[in-house]
């Protein structure tokens, strides 16, 4: 929880990315500890929105480059990542949709690493509703190296087997894995209503949204365990 309330500290964000800000410091007490502990430092900025010029890869990390967040000094002696030139392909991570929910913003997450090659951390670029633009919301700095390539806690290969083995459900035909973030309902949170162990309250630690065979979305969480949609404390509308 520390280190996700430190993500916060630099928090200058408007309109729904404020509130969503809001809602992790309710939510960190109730993910999983790999989950909050993963997102050590974060470096926020409303750096104004930034026109994609297609959705390829070096257009997007183009695009992210042009933002203040990659080009502010990094030589000091704070506890920020002080190399950006290593940046993984990007990664569209959707918010969570359900009826009656909120409506939060789609995110490309870029992920770092370092000069040997381990996923250090992730910048985390909020996307507008035609996904023409983006401005870069936060640079990530995670306690503990990721895996090359994955962002999330659960490989999609292994999210699968737990669908599979938990569920008795296997991918729908035709479908794919999807990486999502969870607008988590914070007041019902707070009250104990409801209790979320799944992690994926970030952009920056997504889990996984599989449709399944048997007609039904599932979502695997940051713990291994596969939820059913409606045990998924989404924030509905008022």
């Amino acid at each position: 929880m520390k280190a996700l309330l430190g993500n916060l500290v630099y928090v200058f964000l408007g309109g729904a990315v404020l509130l969503f800000a809001a809602i992790l410091i309710a939510a960190a007490q109730h993910i999983p500890s790999s989950a909050a502990s993963d997102t050590s430092t974060t470096t926020n900025s409303s750096s104004g929105w930034i026109p994609l010029s297609s959705n390829s890869s070096s257009a997007i990390i183009a695009a992210a480059r042009q933002s203040t967040l990659f080009n502010v000094n990094r030589k000091g002696k704070g506890d920020f990542l002080k190399d950006l030139s290593h940046l993984e392909a990007p990664v569209l991570v959707r918010a969570l949709q359900t009826p009656g929910s909120v409506v939060m913003p789609d995110y490309y997450i870029i992920p770092i690493d370092n000069a040997a090659g381990k996923m250090v951390g992730a910048a985390e670029l909020e996307l507008n509703a035609s996904h023409t633009s983006i401005q870069v919301t936060s640079i990530v700095t995670y306690t503990s190296a990721h895996t090359h390539g994955q962002v999330s806690h659960i490989a999609k290969s292994a999210a699968l087997k737990d669908l599979s083995s938990q569920r008795r459900v296997a991918l729908r035909s035709g479908t794919q894995p999807q990486l999502v973030y969870i607008p988590i309902d914070a007041a019902a949170l707070e009250t104990g209503e409801v209790v979320w162990n799944g992690g994926g309250t970030s952009p920056t630690d997504p889990v996984w949204l599989i449709p399944g065979a048997d007609g039904q979305n599932h979502i695997v969480g940051a713990d291994g365990h596969a939820y059913e949609m409606s045990s998924v404390p989404v924030m509905k509308q008022p």
